[in-house]
């Protein structure tokens, strides 16, 4: 990871993260515990305290564009969850085929990392909330985040314009983050959304 300031975590280990989803139950221990690892370590730093373009990317995409990323070698995953790289690997494949972490290789070399896009963090002046795609209605479902909708992530992540969740999409006539974590996203099996929406009256009835 280079220097102690990547070492760094900020990130959090969202409340029920088990509870009625599908795609957490379909992982092994030791898959679940890589995308621990990425949680943990998604980047929360506002501003960059050194000089590395890295750091300020990754300023930038926290601060500027509320993405949740986490900066880390397969080597490095490895070594802290105490797995072989083949299974981090494997693991890594599943999560950016379902859209739970969105992979952005990095240079090939020892010294450089992937990128991997795990969510939104949304802010208001009181509080923010993290959106993980892990938590996203759509995986929750054990449906996996459209192809064309991990493309538009992964080609407009670090651009200039607007932020990606409230980005329309022409093609769905929808921000991003609605058709991703909207209880009500048309790209939730029917079936779904009634059992989510259940699912949400019982937990607003048991406070």
């Amino acid at each position: 990871m280079g220097s102690k300031s990547w070492d760094q975590g900020h990130g959090k280990i969202p409340r029920c993260w088990f509870n009625h989803n599908d795609f957490m139950t379909s992982l092994t221990p030791g898959e679940k515990w890589v995308l621990a690892c990425l949680t943990t370590y998604v980047w929360r730093v506002p501003k960059a305290r050194s000089k590395s373009p890295i750091e300020d990317t990754l300023c930038f995409l926290y601060s500027g564009k509320r993405l949740l990323v986490t900066h880390m070698s397969e080597r490095t995953i490895a070594d802290k969850c105490g797995l072989n790289r083949s299974t981090v690997c494997n693991a890594i494949s599943k999560f950016d085929d379902f859209g739970a972490a969105i992979k952005l290789p990095g240079r090939r070399g020892k010294s450089f990392s992937n990128l991997y896009i795990l969510g939104f963090e949304l802010r208001d002046k009181s509080r923010k909330i993290d959106r993980l795609f892990s938590t996203s209605p759509i995986l929750m479902a054990g449906e996996k985040m459209p192809a064309d909708i991990k493309d538009f992530i992964r080609l407009n992540y670090d651009s200039r314009s607007q932020k990606l969740y409230f980005h329309v999409l022409p093609e769905y006539n929808e921000f991003v983050g609605t058709l991703l974590f909207s209880e009500t996203s048309p790209l939730i099996p029917k079936e779904e959304t009634m059992i989510i929406r259940l699912d949400s009256l019982r937990r607003q009835i048991n406070g």
